[in-house]
């Protein structure tokens, strides 16, 4: 038994990181824009694709792109949900702001994806979305982008070090919730940055506001100096906060610039892979197109797009 895998899945912090509001939006509330993924272990989850019409050659995986209080499908219903955060609204302007893809995928116990949230099994849906960009999507590592904003940094980076990708971008990240949530410091350290970001070795950029008062900015300079990325590129913005808009503005200003963004487009077709039963399984059971991670692995060369 793993008693330190318990402690963090049972942890208290877990009610104030992830508080699971309650879902705004149904499996056929986006056609087009919603689809399924079952994961290796059993979790069934939604992510919200948004294909650019013209993109660069690197596709933008917003792996962990995700606000702890809203919902990757959550269109500011007015519930609270994503309306202060990351809409699909937001989602879309930044799919064209930096033609590119952008895959959100959901937190477990929000929206329609069933379970808890912690920290295994938010990691275990966002390892699931990048096989399926992988072996659903036949997209190179290389030509994927992590993102991920407040605590959806610690995802990122965890996964930043353990998996091939492009490049990792990250707006007010985190050294460790435990040194954030001072008021619950004697608790298990979930989400620690700090003891990931030196094996991050794509290229990175990190940005922040200097008047955030949620995630002060000296947690970003202190990721930075760890870093052994090249290049890697910190940008620590004067007067801002937390949540302003001017962050996610500079993000669409750097991220073509740091990650060398190459010209050119690629088309990306869901239904294309999705509705190929070769791909599929026969675990899943979905009203909208699904993907089953322990199907049939197809090789680029055969779906003949490679990235």
């Amino acid at each position: 038994m793993n008693v330190l895998f318990d402690v963090k899945r049972d942890a208290l912090l877990n009610n104030f990181i992830f508080p699971s509001p309650q879902a705004s939006y149904k499996w056929d509330s986006f056609p087009g824009r919603l689809l399924c993924v079952a994961g290796l272990e059993g979790n069934v989850f939604p992510c919200v694709s948004v294909p650019s019409a013209t993109i660069h050659e690197l596709t933008w995986l917003a792996a962990a792109y995700h606000e702890e209080s809203g919902e990757a499908g959550g269109g500011g219903g007015g519930d609270g949900t994503w309306e202060h955060y990351m809409t699909l609204k937001l989602i879309c302007w930044f799919s064209t702001a930096m033609r590119m893809h952008v895959l959100v995928p959901e937190y477990p116990g929000y929206g329609m994806a069933g379970g808890r949230a912690n920290e295994e099994s938010v990691l275990a849906n966002v390892r699931s979305a990048y096989h399926f960009a992988l072996h659903g999507l036949c997209w190179k590592p290389e030509k994927i982008l992590l993102v991920g904003r407040s605590v959806g940094t610690g995802v990122a980076i965890r996964l930043a070090s353990e998996l091939p990708i492009g490049g990792l971008a990250l707006l007010s990240p985190f050294t460790s919730v435990k040194i954030t949530a001072w008021l619950l410091a004697e608790g298990p350290d979930i989400f620690p940055s700090d003891q990931f970001i030196d094996k991050v070795i794509c290229p990175t950029l990190i940005i922040h506001g200097s008047k955030d008062n949620v995630i002060t900015s000296d947690h970003s300079i202190k990721l930075f100096d760890c870093l052994n990325a090249r290049p890697k590129v910190l940008h620590v913005l004067q007067d801002l906060g937390h949540g302003n808009v001017e962050l996610f503005f500079m993000a669409a200003k750097e991220i073509p610039r740091v990650f060398g963004l190459a010209k050119g487009s690629r088309s990306l077709s869901l239904e294309m892979f999705l509705n190929d039963p070769y791909l599929q399984g026969d675990t899943v059971a979905s009203p909208i197109p699904a993907f089953d991670c322990k199907s049939k692995v197809v090789k680029c060369d055969d779906c003949g797009s490679n990235g």
